[in-house]
């Protein structure tokens, strides 16, 4: 069974342990059952990968956890950039507006600090 998976109708160790639990103990069950053996419980309490498949995971689950929170900045700042846009429209001509969004959303999204700046 896979880890995990895009594929949410494929069960995973991490989405459905208890059904693959279940599915593994009754494969056990059958394969000890001629020698008078019965399985009550089966349960992985630990699960170990190479260093590399580790490595390479750890990646990838960092990089989904990135680009989720990039995509929430981003729904925020233009939610931001809307209300500053509705708040501030009619005063301001298109290329204000779009010079304005862009602003907003350089320094929302970006990973460094803005540094103020005035127009002289």
């Amino acid at each position: 069974y896979p880890y995990e998976s895009d594929d949410p109708s494929v069960q995973t160790l991490r989405s459905s342990p208890d059904n693959i639990n279940l599915m593994l103990k009754k494969n056990l069950q059958e394969r000890v059952r001629l020698a008078g053996v019965k399985v009550h419980n089966f349960q992985m309490n630990e699960l170990s990968y190479a260093p590399e498949i580790s490595a390479a995971m750890l990646k990838k689950q960092q990089a989904h956890a990135l680009l989720q929170a990039r995509q929430a900045i981003v729904e925020g700042a233009c939610g931001i950039a809307k209300l500053v846009r509705d708040d501030l429209g009619s005063e301001m001509t298109r290329e204000d507006r779009a010079r304005l969004a862009a602003n907003l959303m350089t320094v929302l999204v970006s990973d460094k600090d803005a540094v103020p700046t005035v127009s002289l």
